[in-house]
């Protein structure tokens, strides 16, 4: 059988929790590379469709919004010469039919398409 040294288990344990803090940090810098993955794509992802969804959402609000008015002062031109509401209503719906099918994926509910 062996002899135990005196001072073999002193030196065994920092070993061991040498060995253990080494597991620790490749676990902390796997789960960081990870992480740092996730967001660079998710910031890809920003980059490549959303802010351009976005953006193209915000230009097409605007140009919503001037065609309404676009439509509204031409309503009113018609009112105001004596033709019925009806038609007035017809005309303003047919603008937002158009608007609706937009090609760039736009819904009332603003979600885009």
């Amino acid at each position: 059988s062996r002899t135990k040294l005196p001072g073999a288990s002193v030196l065994a344990a920092p070993t061991e929790v040498q060995d253990r803090i080494t597991k620790l940090e490749r676990r902390v810098a796997g789960r960081f590379k990870v992480i740092w993955s996730v967001f660079r794509a998710h910031s890809a992802a920003e980059d490549e469709f959303i802010w351009p969804a976005l953006q193209s959402k915000q230009a097409f609000r605007r140009m919503e919004s001037s065609s309404s008015d676009l439509v509204s002062g031409s309503v009113g031109g018609l009112e105001g010469k004596g033709v019925g509401d009806e038609v007035a209503r017809r005309a303003e719906g047919e603008a937002r039919l158009g608007l609706d099918d937009h090609p760039n994926g736009y819904s009332p509910s603003g979600e885009i398409g």
